[in-house]
């Protein structure tokens, strides 16, 4: 792992912990921005429980119901408060606490976040039942598992101006998800379960500056017919499109390495696909499942560099080898 990326996954995990001790105990810092200590603990103003600090910032606990109205500046006792994120904080394991609650479910057709939050912690909006959701025009960071559980999203834009996302997780069990690219340029890490259970996704682009195509990451996605892996990817890790049975066809770009076994367990309707050029070596269970049981791949045509045929054809003599 290369220096950037190590400093991108440490970035990633201070984020989490959002908050850090500055000056005296009680006082705080979100992100680097010095809130100040704690005034008003648990306010609801509007459907939505704030945190209010003394620097004039506000942080949000819990949005309450589907009519809460979320704004840029909250008013309280005579002061005014900007919103500058939210209270989860904790390193996240699955379905952590966020300002939905704890496998609670919330339900609203649009969430429009305020405009003054550049950073969403691991897990803020797990289980949002929103059609759509509006992202600030100026995000900067997003953390793991942030859409998790969102069953009614349809479609995400993630603006431009983000430029850090642990995506472990990040659209985990979206049912009703169907589309999803990131920023060009924008960092993204942890790429394990990322799209698992979203089984209405169709299309969806692993961009360059990811590591590896993770474990599970496109797990029971029924109804996925196109996958871009962009030059740079340099794994495709263990079930990564485990049962994924609409993907006929995939190019895997000559940046990839290495490929795990079982990366396409399942993928019952696979009939092409293009190998990289710079594997170390080529698994003989790409194919089959977890207990090695054999799996028919007569009807697959294997692309690969002409000095590669022969060594392919003959773990996998029943498929359709040919030089690219």
């Amino acid at each position: 792992m290369n220096i950037k990326k190590m400093i991108s996954i440490l970035f990633i995990v201070i984020l989490a912990f959002s908050f850090t001790a500055c000056g005296g105990e009680d006082t705080m810092v979100y992100g680097d921005v010095d809130i100040g200590v704690l005034e008003y603990d648990s306010i609801d103003v509007l459907g939505v429980k704030y945190n209010f600090y003394d620097n004039g910032y506000a942080l949000i606990e819990t949005i309450l119901h589907e009519n809460a109205q979320l704004t840029d500046t909250v008013s309280y006792e005579g002061k005014e408060y900007t919103v500058i994120g939210f209270m989860t904080y904790k390193v996240s394991t699955m379905y952590e606490t966020g300002a939905f609650g704890y496998g609670e479910t919330r339900s609203s057709d649009h969430l429009i976040l305020p405009s003054t939050i550049q950073n969403i912690p691991n897990y803020a909006l797990a289980y949002c039942n929103a059609k759509t959701i509006t992202l600030p025009a100026n995000l900067k960071n997003m953390g793991n598992g942030v859409f998790s559980g969102c069953n009614n999203m349809e479609s995400i834009d993630i603006p431009d101006s983000v430029v850090s996302i642990g995506a472990s997780k990040l659209f985990q069990n979206c049912t009703s998800l169907k589309e999803v690219s990131f920023p060009s340029g924008c960092d993204v890490q942890f790429f394990y379960n990322t799209f698992e259970g979203c089984t209405s996704l169709e299309k969806a682009t692993i961009p360059a500056s990811a590591d590896c195509v993770g474990g599970l990451c496109f797990y029971q996605c029924y109804s996925l017919t196109d996958v871009t892996i962009e030059d740079g990817v340099e794994r495709i890790e263990e079930s990564a499109f485990y049962n994924c049975p609409l993907l006929s066809t995939i190019v895997i770009p000559d940046s990839v390495k290495t490929i795990s076994d079982h990366a396409f367990q399942e993928c019952t309707g696979l009939t092409d696909i293009t190998l990289s050029d710079n594997l170390s070596d080529v698994s003989a269970n790409m194919f089959s499942d977890r207990y090695f049981e054999p799996v028919d791949v007569s009807g697959i045509t294997i692309r690969v560099k002409a000095d590669l045929v022969s060594y392919v054809q003959s773990i996998y003599p029943l498929a359709t080898v040919v030089a690219k």
